[in-house]
């Protein structure tokens, strides 16, 4: 069964992380990616690789919950760029934000297949990590501040939503970050 995260709940609750239900799937879940990619018309021969100008994306308000994953980035930009500003001068690197919600799923697909660090929220939105190219980094915001209360876990697991699908996308470089470390770039 090829899910992203299999007959368990997405991460809310400890119990999800008990096994992981994509391990050694890394190659299927990047066929699956190529064969979306073929069927929205996507030439995945010239998004397989990561290349200059590389392109450092921001994913502002990847879930629709409200509150604490729906996060806008202002702080996390404006370090990127001040860090980046001769390679960004030089145009070396292109620092973009998006709403995903508002392109088309297309247009979401050709974005982040041209992307070399996406760094965005868990939630709803966060799937299009998936249309990432070889190689490529992925920043995952995860709600560690009032964790899995809502889903009824109590608070007692962090929120780390959809990790068994991106820790095995092998071709990902998934780095999870808590949300209640945002505030200091």
């Amino acid at each position: 069964m090829l899910t992203d995260h299999g007959t368990k709940l997405h991460g809310w609750f400890k119990k999800d992380y008990d096994y992981s239900h994509n391990i050694g799937r890394g190659a299927t879940l990047y066929g699956f990616r190529n064969f979306l990619m073929n069927n929205v018309g996507l030439d995945v021969k010239s998004v397989d690789q990561i290349s200059p100008p590389y392109k450092i994306v921001f994913q502002q308000y990847s879930s629709r919950a409200s509150g604490v994953r729906s996060l806008n980035f202002k702080e996390q930009i404006n370090a990127v760029k001040r860090e980046f500003d001769k390679e960004i001068k030089k145009k070396e690197i292109i620092v973009e934000t998006y709403t995903f919600s508002e392109h088309p799923i297309e247009e979401q697909m050709q974005i982040t297949s041209k992307t070399s660090i996406l760094i965005t929220a868990c939630g709803g939105g966060a799937v299009t990590a998936m249309f990432l190219p070889k190689g490529a980094g992925l920043i995952m915001y995860y709600n560690d501040v009032n964790k899995g209360e809502k889903q009824g876990t109590n608070g007692k697991t962090p929120a780390h939503l959809d990790w068994d699908f991106l820790n095995n996308a092998a071709y990902l470089r998934t780095h999870w970050m808590p949300i209640s470390t945002r505030k200091s770039p």
